[in-house]
């Protein structure tokens, strides 16, 4: 859309003149904050989850539904509108051990030779969220300190048990003098 007096865009909702103060971009527009919002369930968007079908918006999950596309496969839209829709990883592509989905740099955290989503980074058997104190490795899987003593920790009489599970038995026989 080309500018008018005074440099500013309409915004293709609701028609009025887009500042720079109070400009959001998405999908190569300039919309009004208050305007960038779902056509259907009117939940505020950003340039990330935002989508365009015949001059209206629609968040990820209403464009899905009402358009039967996974809007997760589109990534990017190119200079004509049209969506680029993206097949597999790019090559040589870090992958998430627990999602399978591709870690970029920014949101990478590595757990010994694999790399995690953020949110990813949590323990293979109680879910809760990991860092690197807590953290435990096993066969490519990661786990809490606890959850790794309780799985793989030593069984049987004698160990946890305390103080009262140490022992300084040597083996030998105690030889009493005469």
């Amino acid at each position: 859309m080309p500018p008018i007096l005074g440099g500013a865009e309409k915004c293709p909702r609701c028609n009025q003149n887009v500042y720079f103060a109070e400009e959001v971009r998405a999908m190569g527009k300039k919309y009004h904050k208050q305007c960038l919002k779902c056509s259907d369930c009117d939940k505020q968007l950003d340039s990330a989850n935002c989508n365009d079908h015949e001059d209206d918006i629609f968040c990820n999950g209403c464009y899905r539904k009402n358009f039967g596309i996974n809007s997760a496969a589109m990534s990017m839209q190119a200079d004509s509108g049209q969506p680029m829709v993206l097949s597999s990883a790019p090559a040589g592509a870090d992958l998430c051990q627990r999602c399978n989905k591709v870690v970029y740099m920014a949101e990478r955290i590595a757990g010994g030779t694999k790399y995690f989503h953020k949110s990813c980074f949590r323990c293979n058997t109680c879910s809760v969220s990991l860092d690197s104190n807590r953290l435990a490795l096993r066969e490519d899987e990661i786990y809490c300190k606890s959850c790794y003593g309780k799985n793989f920790g030593p069984k049987g009489y004698g160990y946890a048990g305390g103080a009262g599970g140490l022992s300084m038995d040597t083996g030998k026989l105690d030889e009493i003098p005469t």
